[in-house]
């Protein structure tokens, strides 16, 4: 990769495929603000070396970069495994969310946990009622996780283990789900006609907390913010 400036340019690569190597080549050092001399040969390598840092710390805030790669559309679409069509994650679906919020529970479980040990997890924390929640529609949830990569089975057993995937995907989820999304949907529905429009209200204020935490998060994540509806 080459970028240019006046005369010279400077260009990445990688050296037999183990090293990442910037260099930049000048053939005027007029164009660094170096003049030509062996005395200052110093200067000129001190000069080109910060030229490299900040040339490799604005390709490091690219390389951070995030784009939206479809993985909330993979999430809620059917997965093909053999002639099985699997569906789905729903966010919507409430016994479903419940099994996501109880997975991360065994996280640090080395064996792994069964279909039992879930559904007495999440009936003991109230995520699902036990007469409605049978240990078959667990292992057909379970059946879910595992076709989206959240969850794998320990071989020769039937327990299950939470990949790295998973515990962040079932993080995320369960607190945006459960902090964000019903709260704040449950007052759009219901607002506070008196003071909606009002901004010094302590809603609002919270609003716009939100609206600058989200600007700071994807300028810090490389993502191009789309502002307020």
């Amino acid at each position: 990769m080459k970028t240019w400036y006046k005369r010279g340019w400077i260009k990445q690569y990688e050296k037999e495929g183990r090293l990442l190597r910037t260099e930049y080549c000048v053939n005027n050092t007029y164009d660094v603000g170096v003049q030509r001399s062996l005395r200052n040969l110093i200067l000129l390598r001190h000069r080109l070396a910060d030229i490299n840092r900040r040339y490799n710390e604005w390709l490091y805030s690219i390389y951070l970069s995030l784009v939206d790669d479809g993985a909330l559309e993979a999430l809620s679409e059917t997965t093909v495994v053999g002639m099985r069509r699997i569906p789905g994650i729903k966010i919507a679906n409430r016994r479903l969310m419940a099994v996501v919020q109880s997975v991360p529970h065994f996280c640090n479980v080395a064996a792994g946990f069964t279909a039992q040990s879930l559904r007495e997890q999440a009936v003991a924390t109230n995520h699902c009622p036990g007469k409605e929640y049978a240990l078959s529609q667990v292992r057909y949830d379970l059946g879910k996780l595992r076709a989206k990569g959240l969850i794998e089975k320990v071989p020769g057993q039937n327990r299950y283990r939470l990949t790295c995937v998973g515990l962040n995907t079932c993080a995320l989820l369960t607190k945006l789900r459960s902090r964000f999304f019903g709260p704040l949907l449950s007052l759009a529905r219901q607002p506070r006609l008196d003071n909606m429009f009002d901004p010094t209200c302590p809603i609002n204020r919270c609003y716009q907390s939100i609206d600058a935490a989200l600007k700071s998060l994807m300028a810090e994540v490389g993502l191009a913010y789309a502002g307020k509806a």
